[in-house]
């Protein structure tokens, strides 16, 4: 059923809770992924009138860096 959700794209598994993976927690199943997701946590930023962490945003131009 359709619960109103849009699909991002994010198939396959979760990561254990108990190990997740280094970096961005979505770079194993994102379609997008880069080299740094798997690398480097990314920042939280204020977007659109929401919250952001993704390095495929320019935080320099689109983001309002919040306090970590």
């Amino acid at each position: 059923p359709h619960l109103g959700i849009p699909d991002l794209g994010l198939h396959g598994t979760f990561p254990n809770p108990m190990s997740p993976p280094s970096g961005c927690a979505f770079h194993p199943r994102c379609p997008s992924c880069m080299a740094v997701c798997k690398e480097n946590y990314p920042i939280a930023g204020r977007m659109e009138g929401g919250t952001v962490r993704c390095h495929l945003r320019d935080t320099s131009k689109t983001l309002e860096l919040m306090p970590s």
